[in-house]
């Protein structure tokens, strides 16, 4: 593993394994922030830019394949860097359509998908790396 997969591995892995879990134990309360986050274009469009602007800075320093921990890491950006822009360029009308027709039933698989991933860059950052 290179040095930069290995750094962001242990970056975004326990950030990905705790958001993850909190979407899996706290489902309800995530929902209802989520709920509170569309009600206000400000906050959407400066999550959008702060979502979207660390998305390039991932896929500048790490555009890689080669291997779990790097597909993983450069999902991670280009999927920050698609919601983002998403953020930046919709308004809260189209979001709340999004979220309406979802009806948040993604929030638990989403959870697990987080979680798990965070856990294979935890586990190739800190344990598989000694």
């Amino acid at each position: 593993m290179n040095e930069t997969t290995l750094f962001f591995s242990r970056l975004i892995g326990p950030v990905l394994a705790v958001v993850g879990l909190s979407f899996i134990l706290r489902r309800t309360e995530m929902i209802a922030l989520m709920k509170q986050l569309v009600k206000n274009n400000v906050i959407l469009w400066i999550y959008g830019m702060i979502e979207l602007t660390a998305g390039i800075a991932i896929i500048l320093a790490h555009n890689e394949w080669s291997s779990t921990p790097a597909i993983i890491i450069s999902l991670i950006g280009w999927g920050m860097i698609l919601e983002g822009s998403f953020g930046v360029l919709s308004n809260k009308t189209h979001i709340k359509r999004m979220m309406g027709e979802l009806k948040m039933g993604l929030f638990s698989p989403s959870g697990v998908i987080m979680l798990l991933a965070g856990a294979c860059l935890v586990w190739n950052g800190y344990l598989a790396a000694l």
